[in-house]
């Protein structure tokens, strides 16, 4: 599976050796570097003592360099935050392709957990990390929680158009149930490591089955 924080065809280094490339093609390796670099500091560290010094030099870049591409830390902290809509993007493809709606949000479950699995250090700033990285990555967080609503809210829209008994979805349980599926990554993530998160599938898929379809949970 391509990593969340490297788009296709981004070179994860750069050759030791005189190379042809472009200057696009230096940048994106860079930045991706910084990226990677910058997800690992903040998870090892804590977003508060991850230190632009400590990204430059895990991402084997200069200062000069990471300040052509962001202005600062917390810049970059939201660059590799916006990954979050790669993982979004994936769980609409994943879903995009089934006409049942609980197939729907069980193959957009999985993909979510399975992509998380994959990046240890980003589902780590992704959960626990950016509710102390400030303001403005709060917000950022908020529009990501929005965005997954409206993911949920498309197979629950499909459910009610085949039986209409099934209630409308309604934003703030539709928060809630993500904060709570929030906490249980979190402790998963704190307690065992991301890479064994598929394995809270099946409790995700009967919390949702219990608040999105509460008339046909037996």
């Amino acid at each position: 599976m391509t990593s969340v924080l490297k788009p296709p065809g981004v070179l994860a280094a750069l050759p030791r050796h005189r190379h042809d490339l472009s200057r696009e093609a230096v940048r994106g390796s860079q930045s991706a570097r910084i990226l990677f670099a910058t997800a690992e500091v903040v998870a090892e560290r804590g977003y508060a003592d991850a230190s632009v010094g400590a990204i430059v030099e895990r991402a084997g870049v200069s200062r000069k360099t990471f300040y052509e591409l962001f202005a600062d830390k917390e810049e970059a902290f939201l660059a590799a935050y916006a990954a979050i809509d790669t993982v979004i993007a994936r769980m609409t493809a994943a879903a995009a392709g089934l006409d049942e709606p609980r197939e729907m949000l069980r193959a957009g479950i999985r993909t979510c957990l399975e992509t998380l699995a994959e990046e240890p250090a980003f589902t780590h700033m992704l959960v626990i990390d950016a509710v102390g990285a400030g303001p403005r990555v709060l917000k950022r967080r908020a529009e990501a929680f929005r965005a997954f609503i409206r993911v949920l809210a498309a197979p629950l829209e499909l459910a009610r158009e085949q039986d209409p008994s099934i209630p409308e979805p309604d934003p703030t349980m539709m928060l809630a149930l993500l904060g709570g599926i929030n906490e249980l990554v979190l402790q998963h993530v704190v307690e065992k490591g991301a890479s064994t998160l598929p394995k809270l599938a099946p409790t995700v898929e009967a919390l949702m089955q219990r608040v999105c379809f509460p008339a046909t949970v037996r």
